[in-house]
């Protein structure tokens, strides 16, 4: 039998021409993008000084690296303001870079939940909202590249900037459930020093 060559494995031959592709269904044409879509790219810059801010207790005992991923989403905003805003419709490197590193981000977004959840610092309420909004975000990528591929520039426009308003939603999450942590702390520590009080 044949050794099966990469290149014949089921829809890899896609992911790669779509990976490494540097111009896209809009090359050429001028896009006119509204300026709150280009500003919705920083909102990974936005996440990025929350995992920082946060730095949650679970991340002290687990392998996952949480600062690293903290810098790369840091990066990830630079590029994909060039690639989704200012070279949409242009031949650019930024347009591979930047969809790269965005399926690295996912990937490890992914491992972070994961990590998360098996730490035990997060409620199952949590886990399943935080899962619900990553599925949901995958859905609007799907839907912003559909949109893309049929030359429908308003339905690109509405999906991708949702698709990029999930670092905004997981912001959101890792503060709310950082001041429940803290308020469950807090009131542990109450409680045990009102039964040392008792004990003395």
């Amino acid at each position: 039998m044949n050794k099966m060559h990469l290149g014949e494995i089921v829809g890899l031959d896609f992911f790669l021409e779509w990976l490494l592709r540097s111009k896209t269904s809009f090359y050429g044409i001028e896009l006119n993008l509204p300026w709150w879509f280009g500003l919705s790219s920083w909102n990974y810059l936005i996440v990025s000084f929350v995992l920082i801010l946060v730095n949650s207790k679970w991340t002290e005992n687990s392998r996952f690296p949480y600062r690293l991923f903290a810098f790369h989403l840091a990066l990830q905003a630079p590029l994909s303001f060039c690639a989704d805003y200012l070279y949409m419709s242009e031949d650019s490197i930024f347009q591979v870079l930047d969809r790269t590193s965005a399926v690295i981000a996912s990937m490890m977004e992914i491992l972070r939940q994961i990590s998360h959840f098996q730490s035990g610092h997060i409620s199952n309420l949590f886990a399943v909202l935080i899962a619900l909004a990553t599925m949901s975000a995958i859905i609007c990528y799907y839907q912003s590249y559909i949109s893309q591929m049929s030359m429908n520039r308003d339905g690109f426009i509405f999906w991708h900037f949702l698709w990029h308003l999930f670092p905004l939603v997981i912001s959101f999450f890792l503060l709310i459930e950082n001041f429940y942590c803290n308020q469950w702390i807090f009131s542990k520590m109450i409680i045990c020093r009102r039964q040392i009080k008792k004990v003395n």
